[in-house]
């Protein structure tokens, strides 16, 4: 079932200077799979499970990315692509998903959810973690959520464990609204905004 209406306009693109977002497509299969290969060690403590696993082929990426595509498709989830300006380059990647999932695992905070309620979280390569690129990437997020996106409301999230993005989080004045159970996902998630009302 998907979360946003057939009527309801989703952005195609994010585009600036730095970077642009677009939506994960097979077609991206390559600069991914060498973003991810590239970021193991931290992608593991981002996701909270042993992905990407030893021996983590191309063909599995490919079946990863024909999953989050035929998902968007469906607007039942949007996973984005960051890519360098030239598009030739995998920077990170952008997930966004129906804050609904998490209702069963945690009633007592989101019993009074509104069925467009929304989450997101994002990564960027282990090589742009110590620089500025992060929180560029944020700051663009944020405009981009409150400006083009229709959710009544939605948070970012990162694990809990996550200090290096909760340091981000932060530094931006994101301010830590709850913490949520996120089965499969690394347990426990720290949840920031809702961006709308920021």
């Amino acid at each position: 079932m998907s979360f946003i209406s057939p009527e309801t306009p989703v952005p195609a693109v994010l585009q600036n200077e730095t970077f642009n977002l677009l939506p994960l497509a097979v077609r991206h299969a390559a600069v991914d799979y060498e973003a991810v290969m590239s970021s193991q060690e931290m992608l593991r403590i981002w996701s909270g499970s042993p992905w990407p696993h030893a021996g983590f082929t191309l063909a599995e990426k490919e079946i990863d990315l024909a999953r989050h595509a035929q998902e968007h498709h469906q607007r039942k989830a949007f996973t984005y692509t960051v890519l360098d300006p030239e598009r030739e380059t995998c920077l990170g990647c952008v997930y966004i998903r129906p804050l609904a999932e998490l209702v069963a695992a945690n009633l007592d905070h989101l019993l009074d959810i509104s069925a467009d309620g929304a989450m997101a979280r994002f990564w960027v390569r282990a090589s742009l973690t110590a620089g500025d690129f992060e929180r560029q990437l944020l700051n663009e997020l944020c405009t981009w959520f409150r400006n083009d996106w229709p959710f009544s409301r939605l948070y970012l999230h990162t694990r809990s464990v996550n200090h290096q993005q909760i340091a981000l989080f932060l530094a931006a004045n994101l301010v830590k609204q709850m913490t949520l159970q996120y089965p499969g996902r690394g347990g426990k998630h720290h949840f920031y905004g809702p961006i709308q009302d920021l």
